[in-house]
């Protein structure tokens, strides 16, 4: 778990080194670093996600638990593709990644929204 930092910081002085010296190479070895770290990451979040999976089954809140999964993917997704762009001097368009990852985000809500509704409707009957 500790080399993931250890990878980090030997890729952000790669990029410090490169940057001095062939500009052009800083953005494609930051992009692939961010990725790679953000696999990682998700590698190592996998068993305690699987451990949330199975307690949110038991519990019966599986469709739930999906929906926020899926939500969370979006914004980790969302969240590495801005920083790509803003590191590359496109903030605006870094601005638009994540307003459209909120709008996929509200899309895998929408189900859920619904069921509270219709929950809510239900009570008041």
């Amino acid at each position: 778990m500790m080399q993931i930092f250890g990878v980090a910081i030997i890729s952000a002085a790669a990029v410090a080194i490169v940057k001095i010296y062939r500009p052009e190479y800083v953005f494609p070895m930051a992009a692939v670093s961010s990725t790679a770290l953000l696999g990682a990451a998700l590698t190592a979040a996998l068993p305690v996600a699987e451990y949330a999976s199975t307690i949110s089954s038991a519990a019966g809140f599986g469709a739930y638990f999906g929906a926020i999964m899926k939500a969370l993917g979006i914004g980790l997704v969302a969240e590495l593709a801005a920083s790509v762009c803003r590191d590359s001097g496109q903030a605006t368009l870094a601005s638009r990644v994540e307003f459209f990852a909120k709008v996929l985000m509200m899309t895998v809500a929408l189900p859920i929204i619904k069921q509270i509704i219709d929950a809510a409707l239900e009570v008041v009957k």
